[in-house]
């Protein structure tokens, strides 16, 4: 069957794995957040829409598209995500205006989860997804990973290099071969918690400064 076709056909699949996987990420989130405060966010995970211009993480490939049922708003455990379904929206990128300012210095922190992270049949070992976040036209994190790959979630902070004010666009980013599920859980701004002059304790599944920036 051609890979397109079969995006339709693994959706409900998608949405079935997508629920299999709070329980183990309610494991992961109580741990992700050790030495760190509670967070202020920046983003709201309704208000994303998608980018039909001016994409700072430029084109699609030829062919490569992203149907609106592809998308959205979806709970996920205790909280809202946006939820990219890949089978249906293999590239794209969402925007929204930044809640509040951001300062240069403030540690941004990115929580997301993917699901088991599969390739089509004919690409499998040779392909990876991409994960990335710009502000303000400034492309300030990125990751790559490698397809296949198991479900894991996806912990991220980052030292904020300039000013922005608020109202400023925040993008984020996915593209992969496969029909795969990612949700973007957050987008916030955390001040490192530390006791006894102890260094800050990064989180599990820490990933950063950017792996990956197209």
């Amino acid at each position: 069957m051609d890979p397109r076709g079969r995006r339709v056909a693994q959706a409900e699949l998608g949405v079935a794995t997508s629920r299999a996987s709070v329980a183990i990420f309610l494991l992961l989130g109580a741990c992700s957040a050790q030495g760190w405060g509670d967070p202020d966010p920046i983003v709201v995970a309704g208000a994303w829409d998608i980018v039909a211009r001016d994409d700072p993480f430029g084109e699609p490939p030829a062919g490569w598209a992203c149907d609106p049922s592809g998308w959205g708003t979806e709970r996920f455990g205790l909280e809202e995500s946006l939820v990219v379904r890949t089978q249906l929206c293999d590239f794209a990128s969402f925007s929204q205006p930044i809640t509040r300012r951001l300062h240069r210095g403030d540690r941004l922190f990115l929580r997301a989860w993917h699901d088991p992270l599969t390739a089509w049949d004919t690409e499998a070992g040779t392909v990876a997804a991409h994960l990335g976040l710009a502000i303000d036209g400034r492309l300030v994190w990125g990751v790559q990973v490698p397809i296949p790959n198991a479900g894991q979630i996806v912990l991220a902070d980052v030292d904020m290099p300039v000013d922005v004010p608020a109202g400023a666009d925040a993008v984020f980013h996915v593209d992969n071969h496969g029909a795969n599920t990612y949700h973007l859980l957050e987008v916030s701004v955390r001040r490192p918690v530390s006791a006894g002059g102890d260094v800050a304790v990064i989180p599990p599944g820490y990933v950063g400064p950017a792996a990956w920036i197209p």
